[in-house]
């Protein structure tokens, strides 16, 4: 159901001094907990981490970024084109998915 998982730093923007060694950290620390997960892919910016699932349980890895010190938050994500139609087809997807019917 979900693509890819969108996590936000905590507050290492506020050691600009230190911000590097602080992300490279964090980064390192999620990629080993999430070592035994294959088919999971990474990619990071200087403000966003993004983890792309690639049918891995969502689930499961949410449990572990639970564990990890320096997230302030993180999205599930579902990829789609910019485009209304697309949006709103996976946003129904998504409700259904949940169990929300139409009345």
């Amino acid at each position: 159901m979900y693509d890819l998982i969108l996590i936000r730093y905590g507050e290492m923007t506020l050691k600009k001094n230190n911000y590097k060694i602080f992300l490279g950290r964090l980064v390192h620390n999620i990629k080993n907990k999430l070592k035994d997960y294959s088919k999971i892919r990474f990619e990071y910016t200087n403000y966003r981490f993004y983890i792309y699932l690639n049918g891995e349980d969502h689930e499961k890895i949410i449990s572990i970024l639970d564990t990890i010190s320096g997230i302030s938050s993180y999205s599930l994500c579902v990829k789609c084109l910019p485009d209304l139609t697309d949006i709103a087809s996976k946003a129904i997807e998504l409700i259904q998915d949940k169990g929300y019917q139409k009345k």
